[in-house]
């Protein structure tokens, strides 16, 4: 089994193709732009993929068949500690990457900033820099960013809230990031969120996915900070 990089799919892969015995089939479509249209349009793919079938595709978000064990990623950091590890045929206790995923909580609707928007149930927008204070602290969720415009979003993402969202603010500091040139440039950064019961982190990230695809579907473009680091 390969270890995780270059490719995070390629231990998934390995362990479906040593399941089987089958061949795999591979098509590609070129893309004009830069990679943030580029990851905008290959979560649309994903998130049409599954508002057709009700599910992610088979190893997307990290998942790996029942039955193998995903191999460690490949650093110089895991070197060093010991820690990189090769996978391959698992019967042990089921671990995280065998966890099942989340269907779409609803279509991929086009009311970006509505309190309904695909199927979830957002709270009202605060200012960002009050989130602290308008969050229940450990909150594990959704949340979205919004500028001076309301026909778009600056990011979508998920985690733990309000960390995760108020980390943005520090980037604004950072001389040359390219995210924080973003939200600076705006004269109001406001979130919503909505709480999601601890669900597992891949689950977390299919509904963060099925939201860029929204934006994508429906703006034509990633939310402007997305994908920037």
């Amino acid at each position: 089994m390969p270890y995780r990089d270059p490719h995070t799919a390629a231990p998934a892969l390995w362990a479906l193709r040593h399941a089987t015995e089958g061949e795999f089939e591979a098509s590609y479509a070129t893309v004009a732009g830069g990679s943030h249209t580029r990851k905008g349009l290959e979560a649309l793919a994903i998130g049409l993929y599954r508002q057709e079938f009700g599910s992610s595709p088979t190893v997307q978000f990290g998942r790996v068949p029942d039955g193998y064990r995903a191999s460690s990623p490949n650093n110089a950091r895991l070197v060093a500690a010991g820690s990189r590890f090769r996978g391959g045929v698992y019967d042990g206790p089921p671990l995280a990457e065998h966890r099942i995923g989340a269907p779409p909580a609803g279509s991929l609707t086009p009311d970006i900033q509505s309190q309904s928007w695909c199927g979830h149930r957002w709270n009202s927008w605060v200012a960002l820099s009050n989130a602290r204070y308008a969050i229940p602290a450990s909150t594990v969720g959704l949340y979205r960013i919004r500028g001076d415009r309301d026909d778009i979003l600056l990011y979508i993402g998920q985690g733990v809230l309000p960390n995760r969202p108020l980390a943005h603010l520090a980037k604004i500091a950072a001389v040359g990031h390219a995210q924080g040139a973003i939200f600076a440039a705006q004269h109001r950064l406001e979130v919503s969120w909505v709480a999601k019961p601890q669900p597992p982190a891949n689950q977390l990230l299919e509904l963060e996915n099925d939201l860029i695809a929204a934006h994508m579907l429906h703006v034509n473009s990633a939310p402007a900070a997305q994908f920037k680091g």
